[in-house]
């Protein structure tokens, strides 16, 4: 996959140098931001290709979004059971053949909340009534910038990739969403005037691993959330991320949709997750928040619309 990438790049290059050389630019300090190690790409396409579960594509991943695929590779990464993610998302359409080519650029940051929910639990019951802290999880908090492109075969392809460790204290001052990261008892409830809403989605055969111990996972909350924002489809049985619409306000990779995903910080296993939509091509509505929430298999749904 990646030898198709990179040959598709050198055909641009000889097509339309300056705009390559300036989405090239773009893409390098993207990846190569301060602090963080550029990966090898073909490893982590090989680790993705590890994920997926449809034998019967002749591309299996195909058809998946580059949100999923970056949760999968941090979930493929270190295994967490108490975490809180914050992803931002921006895009480049480039010129290709005439037609717009959609160059996605994600960043993660995964906060292992394991040692936060021990400690209060510590606190709370005392340290010899509280499980090691081996069992709650532990790893570092870390931080990942990916770049996905269209090629033959898939709609998010992965090019470039990039990680770094995020410091306890560095973690202990950031914001996910508005929230302290590390604390699990900033919940989503406070981030916008939730309303109760109902999502129809299709039924459609899953890419990759869609639920332990009956919650979804991760990504396949991701998807059921990037089909309720018009962003994918999943007719006729099968997922398919569009992107959906460019902002006509953002003309760069600046991010415009951001998630934030709470996974089993209570006392129930609860995937939270929450995708926020910005800078719509709307006149009346300028983000659209949709969020899901995962009790123990029971599914809610809730939405809010922040006006211009």
């Amino acid at each position: 996959m990646i030898r198709r990438a990179t040959a598709l790049v050198a055909a641009l290059a000889v097509a339309t140098p300056a705009l390559s050389a300036e989405i090239d630019e773009t893409i390098a300090a993207f990846i190569g931001a301060p602090g963080f190690v550029v990966a090898d790409a073909a490893d982590a396409n090989d680790t993705l290709a590890g994920q997926w579960t449809r034998t019967d594509l002749i591309a299996p991943g195909g058809n998946v979004g580059p949100v999923e695929q970056a949760i999968l590779l941090a979930g493929a990464d270190a295994a967490l059971d108490h975490t809180r993610t914050s992803i931002a998302y921006g895009e480049v359409l480039v010129e290709e053949d005439g037609a717009p080519a959609r160059y996605s650029f994600v960043e993660l940051r995964r906060y292992n909340l394991g040692p936060a929910l021990h400690a209060a639990l510590v606190d709370q019951l005392g340290a010899e009534n509280v499980a090691e802290l081996s069992e709650f999880g532990e790893g570092p908090h870390r931080a990942w910038r990916l770049v996905f492109f269209p090629v033959m075969g898939s709609v998010a392809a992965l090019l470039d990739v990039s990680a770094r460790d995020i410091g306890d204290d560095e973690a202990a001052s950031d914001e996910c969403g508005g929230r302290p990261c590390l604390d699990p008892d900033a919940t989503l409830d406070a981030r916008a005037e939730w309303s109760e809403a109902d999502a129809v989605l299709a039924d459609w055969t899953p890419n990759f691993l869609d639920r332990v111990d009956g919650v979804a996972t991760e990504a396949q909350a991701i998807a059921e959330l990037e089909i309720a924002q018009y962003l994918a489809t999943s007719d006729g049985g099968d997922y398919l991320w569009t992107g959906g619409e460019h902002p006509e306000a953002v003309g760069d990779a600046t991010p415009f949709r951001f998630y934030e995903i709470d996974r089993n910080l209570g006392q129930e296993l609860v995937v939270d997750a929450l995708s926020v939509n910005t800078e719509l091509n709307d006149d009346s509505i300028r983000d659209m928040l949709v969020r899901r929430i995962d009790v123990a298999g029971e599914v809610y749904w809730l939405n809010a619309a922040i006006p211009r």
